[in-house]
């Protein structure tokens, strides 16, 4: 069954002047991680320097993502991935039809069940195996 998230479906907000400080102390590290990684892939796709306007639009829009996630109650967040900047690096292939395709690839293939079925067959050392090899990989650059 499909069930599509709704806002607040997990109860009314609530305030805790703690949790408010951690909140904040983990957005002033995801920004600074989002300025350098902006920075980073303008720099590894050959572009024009990034103006502080962009940088700060760029740093809105992520908390505009995390701000709905928070609402819809994902619980996961929206953060910019380092990695991808990494990859970027590797691949120089920095084109934004190869983003898009590769989600209409994902989206396409979480909806079959069997296919997602196949990788959650393959033993847990062996895709430890895989990590370690492509982050080696990506962590040469």
């Amino acid at each position: 069954r499909i069930r599509v998230p709704y806002p607040f479906q997990w109860g009314a907000p609530t305030f805790d002047a703690g949790e408010t400080f951690a909140m904040m102390a983990a957005s002033l590290v995801a920004l600074v991680e989002s300025t350098g990684a902006f920075i980073a892939v303008s720099r590894y796709a050959s572009a024009t320097p990034v103006p502080p306007s962009v940088l700060s639009r760029g740093v809105g829009w992520q908390g505009v993502g995390i701000m709905l996630s928070g609402i819809f109650g994902t619980g996961n967040g929206s953060s910019v991935s380092v990695e991808n900047a990494g990859l970027l690096a590797l691949t120089r292939v920095g084109s934004r039809r190869v983003v898009q395709i590769s989600a209409g690839f994902m989206i396409f293939f979480s909806i079959l069940g069997k296919f997602g079925a196949v990788f959650a067959s393959i033993p847990a050392p062996i895709i430890a195996a895989l990590y370690c090899l492509f982050f080696a990989y990506v962590g040469m650059y």
